[in-house]
């Protein structure tokens, strides 16, 4: 799991590798604050070509649609299949003015 870029002012993408081709994917992808204040959570349903999954784009907005002040953010994205199984991951990631 990657974020980039990394920091980031505007816009900071997710991607990830994954070994299941040509198959739907559900993404979820939880933002908090470094004090683990929920931000805003991203919900994606991809389908899959290869291994490498195509980037999800943040926009660097919380909830309210209100832009985030700079700082360290951490994610946390979970990516279920269409038979329930799921994977988690966690990061960190920085935003700039």
């Amino acid at each position: 799991v990657l974020n980039y870029p990394n920091p980031f002012t505007e816009t900071t993408r997710f991607t990830f590798i994954q070994n299941k081709s040509n198959t739907e994917l559900d993404v979820e992808i939880r933002i908090f604050d470094i004090s683990g204040r929920w931000i805003t959570t991203l919900n994606e349903q991809v389908r899959t070509s290869g291994i490498r999954v195509d980037p999800i784009e943040w926009d660097g907005r919380n909830s309210n649609g209100n832009k985030v002040d700079a700082g360290v953010y951490m994610y946390q994205i979970i990516v279920t299949d269409q038979l329930g199984n799921t994977a988690a991951q966690r990061q960190k990631f920085i935003k700039i003015n």
